[in-house]
């Protein structure tokens, strides 16, 4: 085992992480404190459910309704939350909504605080633009369930869509993870990131809004003592927006980066490990202006639940929506109503039978660009 450590650490001392060498905004360390009530309320389109809870309360507001109002705001991660809590998207949801409460509808069990996490939450300017970093300690207190899920989450406190519509606490961008230990007692050492390019797509512009933005760190898993899904931890605060912000001496930050950089558990390895078995495989090749993508799934079922392409992209019939059987390979033909020159940015949401609701992502050059490419070489 020790051997297998010290390659380890050889390993992670390769890969390139964001450091504080990179453009640091603004950076904060994680609130010590935990809340106790995680309140996710899926708005209705025509008026707003209130927001009006106590301080241990964090609240989540979910827009659903791009499609149907013609909003700015996203609704894909709306949707794909809906699907994990297997909420019906019916009329009598866009008319009254609906509310969870630590994932309940009624009784909601108090955050039982199964894990601990310390760590630093920055923004970060990359190359691709501002990204939201989260430096973790994750530190379970018990033993987790295999289909136990971090989900990393922003808001905008005071969303406002270019139709006037006012929204408070709107989700923009939630990505699950389970690049963790589910081990009682150890603890992982890891980096996390909300990338730019997602960011960007979701309408999150730090340089034109600084302020007002806040971020929630929620795990989601089997209570141990009854087997039924709960919250197990839940870390809110505002995000940063200055460097001073910082609570620890700027002589101590990149001591606890470099570690952060240079400590990997055995762990986490097998937890990616595990995680690349389950995720199915795409690539894709153009054939004139017909796109043959091909997805190899993993080692359990999967169903495509649906597609989606960004603008200025189009589908000109939306591929199936289909069950994949373990390590099933399919290739479906794709077609567009017309070409562009940009690239062309396909998400594809699935529920995979062992790990909920996934979204992939595949980007690929447009065949102009390819073209144009060939004819220069």
């Amino acid at each position: 085992m020790k051997k297998v450590i010290l390659f380890l650490l050889f390993l992670m001392m390769s890969i390139p992480l964001v450091s504080a060498s990179d453009g640091i905004i603004a950076e904060s360390s994680l609130p010590s404190n935990q809340h106790q009530y995680l309140v996710e309320q899926f708005q209705p389109v025509n008026r707003t459910l209130p927001s009006h809870y106590n301080s241990s309360t964090v609240v989540m507001n979910w827009w659903l309704w791009s499609d149907e109002t013609g909003s700015n705001w996203p609704d894909d991660d709306a949707i794909a939350r809906t699907d994990i809590l297997n909420i019906d998207r019916s009329q009598e949801l866009m008319t009254n909504g609906e509310i969870r409460i630590n994932t309940q509808m009624s009784q909601p069990i108090p955050n039982i605080q199964l894990v601990e996490i310390e760590g630093i939450v920055s923004l970060v300017r990359l190359d691709e633009g501002v990204a939201v970093v989260f430096n973790l300690a994750i530190t379970p207190q018990a033993n987790l369930s295999l289909n136990t899920m971090m989900y990393l989450v922003l808001t905008n406190n005071y969303a406002v869509d270019h139709h006037g519509r006012q929204l408070d606490h709107l989700v923009v961008e939630f990505k699950p993870e389970i690049g963790f230990s589910n081990q009682e007692g150890n603890t992982t050492f890891s980096q996390y990131i909300l990338e730019p390019d997602h960011l960007l797509a979701a309408g999150v512009d730090f340089e034109e809004q600084s302020k007002g933005w806040a971020y929630t760190v929620a795990f989601i898993g089997d209570d141990p003592r009854t087997n039924e899904t709960c919250l197990l931890s839940l870390y809110h605060s505002n995000l940063p927006n200055e460097t001073s912000s910082l609570k620890l001496s700027s002589a101590l930050f990149p001591m606890l980066i470099f570690i952060f950089s240079s400590i990997i558990f055995y762990g986490i390895i097998q937890n990616s490990f595990k995680r690349d078995e389950l995720i199915p495989k795409l690539s894709a090749h153009w054939n004139g202006e017909i796109l043959h993508l091909s997805i190899l799934n993993g080692k359990d079922s999967a169903t495509i639940l649906s597609w989606s392409v960004e603008q200025p992209w189009n589908f000109k019939q939306k591929p199936a929506t289909i069950q994949l059987s373990s390590r099933q390979q399919k290739t479906f033909k794709l077609t567009f109503k017309s070409m562009h020159e940009e690239r062309l940015k396909i998400s594809i949401r699935l529920e995979i039978e062992s790990l909920g609701v996934w979204k992939q992502q595949l980007s690929i050059e447009s065949p102009h660009y390819v073209q144009d490419a060939l004819a220069k070489s």
